[in-house]
């Protein structure tokens, strides 16, 4: 059995990762739209979003 995730998996974990630097970014900086944590949230948790 290989260990060779699929590339979508690798994809979607650079997205989350990306998503994840931006919600650090608005949270430490507190300089962007608080609905935007709120939808990169929604969309981790698999209820929806791109």
């Amino acid at each position: 059995m290989s260990s060779k995730l699929p590339e979508h998996v690798t994809e979607w974990f650079t997205k989350a990762a990306d998503d994840e630097l931006s919600i650090r970014s608005l949270l430490e900086h507190k300089d962007g739209a608080p609905g935007t944590v709120c939808y990169l949230n929604h969309c981790r948790s698999g209820s929806g979003g791109i």
